[in-house]
């Protein structure tokens, strides 16, 4: 795994504003994409997920989850929505400085 400090640019890439019933798993995992300075896909760093809002969770059941990007810089997580309410996510660069990302989803 990779030791980020610098301000690693990290964007949405898929799983965004999805809509699921409570309690259930989301069609789409989030994705984001993490690169360098130059646009180029980092891989083995570390990304937090997290559930926000709405009492979800994400892969292995767990409210928080740390995942590694892959060789396209891509890291990604399973969310399972909550019972009620808004439901949201982030995901974050672990020991990076930039801003978490977010992620919404919508129940019926």
């Amino acid at each position: 795994m990779r030791s980020v400090r610098l301000p690693v640019p990290i964007h949405k890439h898929a799983g965004d504003g999805q809509q699921g019933a409570p309690g259930a798993r989301l069609t789409d995992p989030l994705i984001v994409h993490v690169a360098d300075e130059h646009d180029r896909p980092m891989s083995g760093v570390a990304v937090e997920f997290s559930v926000t809002r709405g009492g979800g969770t994400l892969t292995a059941n767990a409210d928080r989850v740390t995942m590694v990007t892959d060789a396209d810089g891509l890291a990604r997580a399973a969310w399972t929505l909550g019972p009620a309410g808004a439901q949201e996510a982030q995901a974050r660069v672990v020991n990076g400085t930039r801003e978490p990302v977010a992620f919404t989803a919508a129940l019926p």
